[in-house]
């Protein structure tokens, strides 16, 4: 092979790898960038868990409900409900919850909540929120329709107080209970029977 054969073999085989080398390159892994800090947890995730009085709404499947429209809802049926799950997202507020019953306020008597279908689960959907609300934004908002049971009281015309315990100590007159505890709120569980359709279960006192 003569020399000037050698050359143009050599040329063509450097042209090929400096043409092929940035087709063939491997891409860098898209791993989280340097300095990213962990995920921002869930503004809701807080309430999953909690047992709550679901207000209103609490004969609809999926209730979908804007927050400026919360202060007006005029719904009948409370239920109390444990929330499963909670998710926040681009301003809308979605929470899974159970019903596990209907409250029971002392004051009120025999009255029931006028509820048309008992569910027994709940998704309630509440848009209008900022996108980057906080956890207190957001429980505040939607305390219209999901309160505690201190919030529910209160609601309800029942002041309910309780004072700072005291620390641990030695017993003292003020350990003795002198007055007989009057029950407030409390609970019937609903039992829902696909056959009988909802049962009530009332709980002893």
């Amino acid at each position: 092979m003569d020399a000037h054969r050698r050359l143009a073999i050599a040329l063509g085989g450097l042209a090929v790898a400096l043409w092929a080398g940035p087709g063939c390159k491997t891409a860098a892994p898209r791993g989280p960038q340097a300095g990213a800090g962990p995920p921002r947890p869930d503004a809701l995730a807080g309430l999953v868990g909690q047992t709550l009085v679901l207000r209103h709404v609490g004969d609809a499947a999926k209730p979908v409900l804007k927050r400026s429209e919360l202060a007006s809802a005029r719904g009948e049926c409370d239920v109390v409900v444990k929330v499963r799950e909670a998710r926040f997202d681009r301003g809308t507020a979605v929470l899974t919850t159970t019903m596990l019953g209907r409250p029971r306020l002392a004051h009120r008597g025999a009255r029931e909540e006028r509820c048309g279908n008992d569910q027994p689960q709940t998704v309630l959907t509440v848009s209008g929120f900022d996108a980057g609300a906080s956890t207190a934004d957001l429980e505040a908002g939607l305390a219209p329709v999901l309160q505690t049971p201190e919030a529910y009281l209160r609601a309800r015309g029942v002041t309910f107080d309780v004072s700072a315990g005291k620390p641990p100590g030695e017993p003292t007159p003020d350990h003795f209970v002198t007055v007989k505890p009057v029950r407030l709120l409390w609970f019937d569980p609903v039992r829902l029977d696909p056959a009988m359709g909802p049962v009530t279960q009332r709980m002893s006192t």
